[in-house]
């Protein structure tokens, strides 16, 4: 008998498989139908276009009928009458372009919601209806241009009372954020992106009224760069024990170097995780991260210019527990001549790799370095301004003869991103990767400065892909 044929068996080696994955075995035989069908069936996407007309995911019949099975629904642009469903085991939701409350008040087993309708303005009986008919709700995510009027608010801010989590992104809120006397003190994530006339120090308001944070993500919508009172206000704010549970911290504003190394030195406990997006990131900022090297977890430099080569080398040598980072760009001269990686648990790196033209040959030793990091699941080698910015210099050549093979340790690689960067692969290092990373999920970017190369490059990577399309889940 084959083990994967006791059900048993089966639901423990499911998780550990991709939904694609779960499609195929449901047509193998009646056994694996059976033991495979609920993780088919887990998670659906569906949208439609503006007659009705299903364009991805199961027709509105099918999914009634598994509909027990369904943990998470992402549905766009569906009409009211086509979700008309009751899933019994519903968790998570996620509305696009929905604006009435039924889907929620059919499902009080929903968990975690998400509502995306750009220019859309929710009425009070729709937030009044969301939070009668979800007392399990914990998080909320909202977002794409919603709009609220003062009528609004209070209806809102009402539901979001008992949450953990709460998500506005690009809201447009006015002034005069939150009604008087509501406070959150359950909540503990926070990720806030705003289109407002309200000032900074509203923002800060607003932010106090969640002493538990645990995590916050914060784009103000001001030029924070030239006012920077916001920032000495946030630091003190810190510094004085508003959120003693901070932790993760994601910065999406500019801010100065000083704004930085005040705001880390305040902060009360070892941050685990850190996003300054666009900030000056220089002697004192960096001075400052240091004393959190040890229980760094997660660190984000996307665009921070200032963050130089050697501080880059500094970070991925003298943080153990770190698991993530992203930065603009590190010489390979650093990265051949800096010490051993401290950073052995790392699983995404993400950062434009640059040699200069006579460092052709630190390509193989670049290679060596990174194959060290065997648990990598995520590499970027590129920026996507990068290329206009290294007029004399040359990105890592992900082509065998320049040291790919090195990389066969990397068994756990999922997604390769060489957007940014100029490379010339062939045939020959495509099959190599097809052959050597078998997880292997995307590959993004220019895999050939010709075009025609390139694409033909592309149609053969997917290929390795199993594509979900040639399975249609409606005859499961």
């Amino acid at each position: 008998m084959n083990p994967l044929d006791l059900p048993d068996i089966a639901l423990e080696v499911a998780p550990y498989l991709k939904r694609r994955d779960h499609v195929r075995c449901a047509y193998v035989c009646k056994a694996w139908y059976r033991s495979f069908l609920p993780a088919v069936w887990e998670e659906v996407s569906i949208k439609s276009n503006p007659d009705g007309v299903i364009l991805k995911g199961p027709l509105p019949e099918v999914l009634e009928r598994h509909r027990e099975l369904v943990l998470k629904l992402d549905a766009e642009d569906i009409a009211e009458e086509q979700l008309n469903i009751e899933f019994p085991n519903l968790v998570s939701v996620t509305l696009s372009q929905y604006r009435r409350s039924t889907v929620i008040t059919m499902n009080p087993s929903i968990v975690h919601l998400r509502l995306y309708n750009n220019g859309a303005h929710f009425s009070s009986t729709f937030w009044n209806a969301l939070s009668a008919a979800l007392p399990r709700l914990e998080s909320l995510s909202v977002g794409s241009g919603v709009m609220f009027g003062f009528d609004v608010k209070s209806a809102f801010w009402t539901a979001c009372l008992p949450l953990k989590e709460l998500e506005l992104d690009t809201m447009v809120m006015g002034s005069r954020l939150v009604p008087d006397g509501i406070r959150f003190p359950r909540m503990r994530v926070l990720k806030l992106d705003t289109s407002t006339e309200a000032s900074a120090e509203e923002q800060i308001g607003l932010l106090c009224l969640f002493p538990a944070l645990e995590e916050l993500t914060w784009k103000s919508g001001k030029d924070t760069w030239t006012q920077t009172t916001i920032w000495e206000s946030f630091s003190e704010k810190i510094a004085c024990g508003t959120w003693p549970s901070l932790q993760k911290l994601y910065i999406q504003d500019a801010i100065r170097d000083g704004h930085v190394g005040a705001i880390l030195e305040s902060m009360p406990q070892q941050p685990i995780k850190l996003m300054f997006a666009s900030s000056s990131l220089q002697d004192l900022g960096f001075s400052a991260l240091r004393r959190h090297f040890d229980g760094l977890r997660s660190l984000d430099f996307p665009n921070c210019h200032a963050l130089e080569s050697p501080k880059v080398v500094e970070i991925l040598t003298s943080c153990p527990a770190l698991e993530a980072f992203r930065g603009f760009r590190v010489q390979a001269k650093d990265i051949v001549d800096g010490k051993p990686w401290s950073c052995l648990s790392l699983r995404k790196l993400a950062v434009g790799i640059v040699f200069d033209e006579w460092e052709e040959d630190l390509q193989p030793l670049v290679f060596k370095r990174l194959s060290d990091l065997t648990r990598l699941q995520h590499l970027t080698v590129g920026h996507g301004v990068l290329l206009e910015r290294l007029q004399f210099q040359y990105s890592l050549d992900l082509r065998l003869q320049s040291g790919l093979g090195a990389l066969s340790r990397l068994r756990e690689m999922r997604h390769l991103n060489v957007t940014g960067t100029r490379q010339a692969l062939d045939k020959e290092d495509i099959r190599w990767m097809q052959v050597h990373w078998r997880q292997l999920e995307e590959v993004g970017g220019a895999l050939n400065m010709d075009p025609t190369v390139g694409e033909a490059l592309e149609i053969m990577l997917l290929s390795s892909y199993y594509d979900l399309s040639l399975y249609t889940i409606d005859s499961l």
